[in-house]
């Protein structure tokens, strides 16, 4: 009996975690960001985070199930924000995010 409820505590605490993946692409050329920054926040705080590869994939892996905030940022870009009621394995597909509207004037010497 013992070794049966240990099998299922451990067959519980298995299937409560899973992964969180998808593409960043940049909504003017459609070209894949690398590099981007993937932030995973539960109440405000930072619980996991990658950074895309060369083709703009990114895989966040052993998230525990719950409800997350999602933050994809990369430098000169709007920052993309989601919030997710993650139950299972999740493929976000592609994330487009726009280059930002901030600009900077000419420099004069």
């Amino acid at each position: 009996m013992k070794k049966i409820t240990t099998i299922l505590v451990l067959l519980v605490s298995f299937t409560s975690i899973g992964q969180i993946k998808g593409k960043v692409i940049d909504s003017s050329s459609n070209t894949p960001l690398e590099y981007a920054t993937i932030a995973l926040y539960k109440d405000s705080e930072a619980v996991s985070g990658v950074v895309t590869d060369e083709e703009g994939y990114f895989n966040l892996r052993n998230i525990e199930f719950g409800n997350y905030k999602l933050e994809v940022s990369f430098l000169g870009y709007q920052s993309f924000n989601k919030e997710i009621d993650y139950t299972k394995s999740l493929n976000l597909g592609d994330i487009t995010i726009d280059p930002s509207e901030n600009y900077l004037n000419e420099v004069v010497i």
